[in-house]
């Protein structure tokens, strides 16, 4: 793992050495690169995480016309109906599909993310609809 600078450094109450360390102790070697790439690049891929089946509903349902009710989205700032919005737009967030669908919950809650979300919080994670953090702690 690259040394990171003081100032871009995404484990803010850990040293690198710590991080890789604690990185060490995992068996799973697909949750150990997912963990170095997020330490390396700020981002992390868990490739085949969600089934594409599972992914093929969601879209389903948010396509449909039986919502129980109206979905909205964000692009940038502002907020839109989603029907209004083109979703491979870029930006564009649909917002709290969650409540309403379980093919949501589906994806939010898919086993690979919530592991690798236990490691990096040290505890069960709790999904919301959207996380965005500047600097992450392991």
């Amino acid at each position: 793992m690259g040394q990171l600078g003081l100032n871009s450094r995404l484990w803010i109450d850990q040293e690198p050495e710590q991080v890789e360390a604690r990185i060490t102790q995992i068996n799973d070697p697909i949750q150990v690169e997912a963990l170095r790439q997020l330490a390396r690049e700020g981002y992390c891929l868990l490739k085949s995480s969600i089934p594409h089946s599972a992914i093929d509903a969601y879209l389903a349902i948010i396509h449909s016309d039986n919502q129980p009710f109206p979905l909205k989205a964000s692009l940038g700032r502002d907020i839109f109906s989603f029907a209004s919005l083109d979703p491979n737009q870029p930006l564009v967030k649909i917002l709290d599909s969650h409540f309403a669908f379980a093919e949501a919950r589906a994806l939010g809650l898919a086993a690979p993310i919530r592991s690798l979300l236990a490691l990096i919080f040290k505890e069960a994670p709790v999904t919301f609809q959207t996380l965005y953090f500047q600097v992450v702690s392991l």
